[in-house]
């Protein structure tokens, strides 16, 4: 054989074992499965002893770099793809994470929704394409969130890191967006978080000597300066899950200790939703075994009091003190 002919011979081969691969992993499942003449039909080969030899022998090695290809018998041996980087259900749980999340614009939901789907196989991907529902929640604007995104990392992997400049959107009367300050505003970021359904940049305003969250979604003309950040204590001090227990909507306010008397025993449910185990050493049953008053900690914002309120007296505000009591 000469050197011409035996690398199209190993380009055949590399074809071949490739066109397999494909097939299995975007096809094949657990009910899903095929023989090696199914796969001899579908790369027009026909079903010669050599031929069978070579597809079994590409199904070999496909198993040893890794691949989880299982053989059962039937009528005759059939393969399937039998594990996968991502079960259907962990598909189904991130797909509706991209649906749900407001921050993430129409188009770039649509086009992460896809990129998922093709991490199962071709059925598991019809099958999860059925239950879609695309548009039916509101979606940002603002096609900039994942650049966003990228410039805010880069300006957090910076050493020291960098502050970040932008414009902060408001949605006016007639439902268009209007910057909220005049300037441009500038901030040293701490960190980018996902919080009811929504990206925030939880940054330090030297301006207001505070830690605050900006929404990715209403941020535009994010640049990294390449200025170092401020250096402050806040920065250092700053206590991410302290940050989500005290917010209600991310809006800004007073922290303070406040006590809660709660009305009926289910009511512990969205209290414990919220709070999690920061409520331990906080809750003092009531002497009737069926009421008790709970002490929290959070920002006293017109959305807590909202809040509040929604619970139609089943749980009630009965003292406010500053964080600095105990």
């Amino acid at each position: 054989m000469t050197s011409k002919q035996s690398n199209r011979c190993g380009a055949k081969h590399k074809h071949r074992l490739m066109t397999v691969k494909m097939i299995l992993e975007e096809e094949s499942d657990r009910t899903h499965r095929f023989s090696v003449k199914q796969l001899l039909d579908r790369l027009g080969l026909p079903h010669t002893e050599a031929n069978q030899r070579a597809i079994r022998s590409d199904i070999k090695t496909l198993q040893d770099f890794g691949i989880a290809i299982t053989r059962e018998k039937h009528r005759t041996f059939e393969y399937y793809v039998s594990s996968r980087r991502f079960r259907q259900n962990e598909l189904k749980m991130l797909i509706d994470i991209v649906q749900s999340s407001r921050s993430i614009d129409e188009q770039t939901s649509r086009d992460l929704v896809e990129s998922i789907l093709a991490l199962g196989s071709h059925s598991e991907s019809q099958s999860l394409k059925a239950e879609i529902r695309l548009g039916r929640r509101p979606k940002t604007k603002n096609n900039q969130v994942f650049r966003n995104i990228e410039v805010i990392q880069g300006a957090l992997a910076a050493s020291p890191r960098h502050k970040v400049s932008f414009e902060y959107l408001d949605i006016g009367f007639d439902l268009e967006k209007k910057s909220r300050y005049r300037e441009t505003k500038t901030e040293t970021p701490i960190l980018l978080t996902h919080i009811n359904d929504c990206y925030y940049m939880v940054s330090f305003s030297e301006e207001r000597d505070k830690v605050i969250a900006r929404r990715l979604d209403r941020m535009e003309q994010v640049l990294d300066t390449c200025v170092d950040g401020a250096a402050s204590a806040k920065i250092n001090a700053f206590d991410l899950e302290d940050f989500e227990c005290t917010q209600f909507g991310m809006f800004l306010g007073i922290s303070k200790w406040i006590t809660l008397q709660v009305n009926e025993r289910k009511m512990m449910n969205p209290l414990y939703d919220h709070f999690g185990d920061r409520l331990k050493g906080h809750v003092a049953v009531n002497p009737d075994g069926e009421t008790a008053r709970v002490r929290v900690k959070v920002i006293d914002s017109p959305q807590f009091r909202g809040w509040i309120a929604g619970m139609d007296g089943k749980i009630e505000v009965i003292e406010r003190q500053p964080t600095a009591a105990r």
